[in-house]
């Protein structure tokens, strides 16, 4: 309830915002270097480039229908240097429709994406009477957030757990700006008005698995009830970078 209730809340607060997804992509990425490239799409084929920490990644995803509400999706992904790729991973992914809900599992059937929100929250509950609460902030939709103490004690948390820090560590001042791009990130999926989107979203980033073109596709497509546009998929995959950046930054802590 409470993540609705959010939702609602930014939904409202940028409804006259005229930055539709398209304006949201090239405003991220102007002035900067291009961090995503669509090279080709077709019905059962995409290829497209990301940047993450720094470095080129080009990804090659082939779909075949099982039934249907199953599909198989195999992912190559390679490493872009010098305009010479190396293949680095390999993977596949199977997406079938349950319901209102999309679960995606990976090839030994193992679910890693659930678009049913989760109420699981793994924060510690240690009492700290010596110390109060300065400041906090990050995502609480996606619950990527931190807190910080008068005593100078911190902690990251991320759906599944939490870590006491100083607010001096270094590698806890990374995960915090991480987990306030993630906020950031929410407004511009907010801004696509699409009732239900975010939520699912949140959902199936959860566990801080990078989504796929195809799998993006299918989660705006079920909401949208329509099929999405570039820009919409786009904005959906970069929230997942940043929640994917903010988990390798939390394991750093």
């Amino acid at each position: 309830m409470f993540r609705r209730v959010l939702f609602v809340l930014l939904t409202f607060t940028l409804v006259f915002s005229a930055a539709g997804p398209y304006a949201v992509v090239a405003k991220e990425n102007k002035g900067e270097q291009q961090t995503q490239k669509l090279i080709k799409e077709t019905e059962d084929t995409v290829v497209y480039q990301l940047v993450i920490d720094g470095k080129t990644y080009e990804f090659h995803e082939s779909v075949k229908r099982l039934n249907e509400k199953k599909e198989k999706v195999k992912i190559k992904k390679y490493e872009v240097l010098d305009n010479k790729k190396k293949l680095v991973d390999t993977k596949v992914q199977f997406i079938e429709e349950q319901g209102e809900d999309l679960k995606i599992t990976d090839g030994n059937e193992t679910e890693i994406i659930q678009t049913a929100p989760s109420t699981k929250n793994a924060e510690n509950q240690m009492v700290r009477a010596a110390s109060y609460v300065t400041s906090s902030g990050g995502s609480y939709i996606a619950d990527v957030r931190w807190k910080q103490y008068s005593d100078g004690d911190a902690v990251a948390i991320i759906p599944t757990d939490s870590k006491f820090t100083r607010t001096k560590n270094y590698q806890y001042r990374d995960f915090k700006a991480a987990a306030n791009n993630v906020r950031s990130a929410e407004y511009d999926i907010a801004t696509l008005g699409i009732t239900g989107l975010l939520d699912a979203v949140v959902a199936a980033v959860r566990n801080g698995e990078l989504i796929s073109w195809t799998a993006a596709k299918r989660i705006a497509g079920k909401f949208a009830k329509a099929v999405p546009g570039v820009g919409t998929i786009w904005t959906i995959i970069s929230y997942s970078q940043k929640v994917n950046a903010a988990h390798r930054e939390f394991s750093h802590i």
